[in-house]
């Protein structure tokens, strides 16, 4: 009797053990209360003040200019807006208004930018000449003087000037920009050429260039080889080789024909589009095919 009775009393102590770990919360330590604590405070939002709205609209662009660089190179053209020189790539729009402001409008994010300013001055006639991904051209020189631009280029930023010389007479076509030295006559001349990638693919100094041309995306030029000057003597045993190259946009250059035996290095030789024409020599050339073709004027001019 006495062992039931002992068993039965160790039953019920158990028992009560049991209900008491089933009822009674573990109470976490301090530490750890701590801990969670610190991690509510970090995951709390923030207010809603604070939260950007993405269904607003595009505020107006920033006055600074933007860090963003295009993904790969593209060519700019020269549009026909008469109010302003307005370049575009077909994405980004590049403008010089009057009053010497400098715009970047975006079509697509539907914002004007103004880049910087060209500081205007009455007495200087300055105009944006070409533009390509990275740097814009300018052209300026004084109202009284006529004889060609000076030119240089900066960044988008309107820093990093670099002078290109004077008395250019520049033109800007599937991103090439070509500078031809201004004449009053015809005669051979300098030529730099620079283009959409910014580098300087041909250069001439001599005065041997005769004229350059943009077609299919290169361009052909005509240079007189060993030219002695405009002042030098036009004797030379053999005459003087007239060289066609071509330059391609990412800078190589190859001498497509070469036109011996000219009796002398002011033989004028100009493109009409396609055709080079060398008229006192009654010669023309297809410049795709270097195969003689007819005058594309039909008459040569007196």
């Amino acid at each position: 009797m006495k062992k039931l009775i002992a068993f039965l009393l160790i039953l019920s102590l158990i028992a009560a053990l049991l209900i008491g770990c089933g009822s009674a919360p573990k109470k976490p330590a301090q530490d750890e209360e701590d801990d969670r604590s610190g991690e509510s405070e970090e995951t709390d939002a923030p207010e809603t003040e604070d939260l950007p709205d993405e269904t607003e609209e595009p505020s107006e662009a920033p006055t600074e200019p933007s860090e963003e660089q295009p993904e790969e190179d593209t060519v700019f053209v020269l549009t026909d807006d008469l109010s302003c020189n307005h370049f575009t790539n077909g994405t980004v729009d590049i403008m010089f208004r009057e009053d010497g402001s400098v715009i970047r409008a975006n079509a697509a994010a539907e914002q004007l930018q103004t880049l910087f300013t060209v500081e205007p001055n009455d007495e200087i006639f300055t105009r944006l000449i070409g533009v390509t991904d990275h740097r814009l051209y300018f052209g300026w020189n004084e109202n009284e003087d006529w004889w060609g631009v000076n030119v240089y280029s900066v960044d988008y930023r309107g820093e990093d000037r670099q002078e290109l010389g004077e008395a250019w007479d520049p033109s800007f076509e599937d991103g090439w920009l070509i500078l031809l030295g201004f004449r009053s006559d015809v005669s051979s001349t300098e030529l730099l050429l620079i283009n959409r990638y910014d580098e300087i693919v041909a250069e001439d100094q001599s005065g041997a260039v005769w004229d350059a041309a943009v077609l299919d995306g290169s361009v052909y030029y005509v240079i007189v080889e060993d030219y002695p000057g405009a002042a030098g003597s036009d004797e030379k045993e053999g005459g003087w080789n007239y060289d066609l190259v071509r330059a391609d946009p990412n800078g190589d250059k190859t001498v497509l024909k070469v036109f011996e035996g000219q009796p002398n290095f002011y033989i004028a030789a100009l493109f009409i589009d396609e055709v080079l024409c060398i008229y006192e020599m009654d010669e023309f050339y297809n410049v795709r095919t270097l195969e003689p073709v007819s005058d594309p004027v039909g008459d040569a001019p007196a």
